[in-house]
């Protein structure tokens, strides 16, 4: 996990993990905004329209959102940041959110 603190302001960038929030939470602070930067989705467009139509209707938690997450597919990175940019494809999910992860604390925080 990489927390980036800007000396002049005192505002707080990190990628929004589990750890962190749990961190925040011990703390009594708490997340005044979050922005999505990317999706991790399949690569195949009938997979991808699969994925979106069910994650749009169930949460995180849920078993069928578990189901999506284990696909045996390729997947992509799509930036969300108006350049359209789409990296890929993975072998795997894992693969795929490894490269956000590193792309974002790279170039983005």
């Amino acid at each position: 996990m990489e927390i980036h603190i800007d000396t002049n302001d005192g505002s707080v960038r990190s990628i929004a993990s589990g750890e962190l929030l749990e961190i925040l939470d011990s703390c009594n602070l708490s997340v005044s905004s979050k922005s999505r930067i990317s999706h991790v989705e399949p690569v195949s467009w009938v997979l991808r329209k699969l994925f979106t139509i069910i994650r749009k209707r169930v949460s995180d938690g849920r078993r069928m959102a578990q189901w999506t997450r284990g696909w045996k597919c390729q997947w992509r990175v799509r930036l969300l940041d108006g350049s359209g940019e789409i990296y890929g494809p993975f072998s795997d999910r894992r693969k795929a959110i490894e490269f956000e992860v590193d792309y974002v604390n790279e170039w983005v925080i």
